[in-house]
């Protein structure tokens, strides 16, 4: 099914799309960055009959030649504005998994993407090469792919921390000492890095440098992210937003700071923001620096239909702003 509704735009307008889990949902909402505006908005939709591979969208990336790409259990996805082109094992030589997980873009323009259960795929000039425990990987399951400014790339394999050596063509531990990075069950990829928590500290591998943090409210955590300037913010599922700065909680951001409830995303792109869901199901769209609401969403009909405020565990796996402002939103359905 493919629905338009058109929006009246006005000269603060901001775009915005939306994916869910079956369909791609292009939502435009008008909004003033220093205050609150009506949401006017356009949402377009496209099945998986039309386009999409497959109904669970765990990552979102736009390369810097500006196509949308998209990792799905059955495919990755290209995405131009108009049509979707799907790269798997039938078409493409070199992809040795169609479960995609995670994806990442290093310095070179090359796509890593990590799969399910068959290692992790590089995409290099037009050209597929998956990497497994036959290249050094501990687990042919990835969690998570990240990298640093220097060129350096590190794998989440299973739950073992390893590098990539490009002169080697091989994947090494990243730390013979500390080969073992995850702290329990809860670590696993976000944005710029890889986190996890023990009994009393949290956790968070990104640049090449592992950082340990006590102090935090609650280690009761559903996602991580670091802002332009280096600080860590940490979205506990008990007590609201933790801002961590020059290595201490600076701040605990809470409902009396504008926040509607504990249910957050953090959006990454150009700028990191979060959305945050209230009682009736909008999405409340807040920019970190400096921290301001910039809209209140009311999403599609289907996109938080069976959203529980206090149920952790929901579909949406990934948003992401394009450079053109758009918000993607990837959701699964369990």
């Amino acid at each position: 099914m493919l629905t338009c509704i058109d929006p009246k735009l006005t000269s603060n307008v901001r775009s915005w799309i939306v994916v869910r889990q079956i369909c791609l949902y292009g939502l435009l909402a008008a909004f003033c960055p220093a205050s609150i505006a009506q949401a006017q908005y356009r949402f377009d939709s496209w099945t998986a009959d039309n386009g999409l591979p497959q109904n669970s969208i765990h990552a979102i990336h736009q390369a810097r030649d500006g196509y949308l790409w998209l990792a799905t259990s059955d495919g990755l996805v290209r995405f131009d504005g108009v049509r979707f082109t799907v790269f798997n094992k039938s078409n493409s030589p070199g992809i040795g998994s169609n479960r995609f997980t995670c994806l990442y873009e290093d310095r070179q323009g090359d796509l890593w993407i990590g799969t399910e259960n068959g290692g992790v795929t590089r995409r290099r000039g037009g050209v597929f090469t998956t990497y497994t425990t036959a290249h050094g990987l501990p687990h042919n399951v990835i969690l998570g792919v990240t990298g640093a400014e220097s060129g350096n790339f590190w794998v989440l394999s299973g739950n073992l921390l390893t590098q990539w050596h490009e002169a080697t063509g091989r994947f090494l531990p990243a730390d013979p000492n500390q080969p073992m990075f995850g702290f329990g069950s809860g670590a696993f990829g976000s944005l710029g890095g890889f986190w996890g928590v023990d009994k009393t500290t949290f956790h968070r591998f990104a640049r090449g440098r592992l950082t340990s943090w006590t102090g935090l409210p609650s280690l009761n955590i559903h996602a991580v992210a670091e802002d332009r300037h280096g600080d860590v913010w940490v979205a506990t599922r008990d007590t609201g937003l933790a801002r961590i700065k020059d290595g201490k909680v600076a701040r605990v951001y809470g409902a009396n700071d504008g926040l509607p409830s504990n249910l957050m995303w953090f959006i990454s792109g150009a700028e990191l923001m979060i959305a945050c869901a209230d009682q009736n199901r909008n999405l409340h769209i807040i920019g970190l620096d400096p921290w301001a609401k910039r809209a209140v969403l009311r999403p599609p009909p289907g996109l938080l239909e069976r959203l529980d405020i206090n149920e952790p565990y929901l579909d949406i796996t990934a948003l992401y702003e394009d450079r053109e402002d758009n918000l993607w939103i990837g959701t699964q359905r369990k």
